[in-house]
C-alpha cells in the first residue's frame, strides 16, 4: 500500500483519483458499499464520476 498525502478536495487530489485505484473504491471492488462494482468499472472506462449534491458534497465529503 501507498499513502499519499494529498489535500482532500484539491486539484491533486482530483488528479489522483481519477488516475488511480483508492481504498474508498475498496468496498465497490468487493460488491459492497454505495456504489456497484458495474458503476465503478464505468467510472474507470468513462472518466466520470457519479455526481452529488452541495448537501453532501459539504456535510459528509468536505469534513473528510
Amino acid at each position: 500500500m501507498k499513502t499519499v498525502n494529498l489535500k482532500q478536495g484539491s486539484p491533486e487530489w482530483h488528479a489522483h483519483r481519477r488516475a488511480h485505484r483508492n481504498a474508498s473504491d475498496s468496498p465497490a471492488m468487493m460488491g459492497h458499499g454505495q456504489k456497484t462494482r458495474s458503476e465503478l468499472l464505468h467510472e474507470a472506462y468513462t472518466g466520470m464520476e457519479r455526481e452529488v449534491s452541495d448537501y453532501v458534497q459539504e456535510k459528509i465529503f468536505d469534513p473528510g
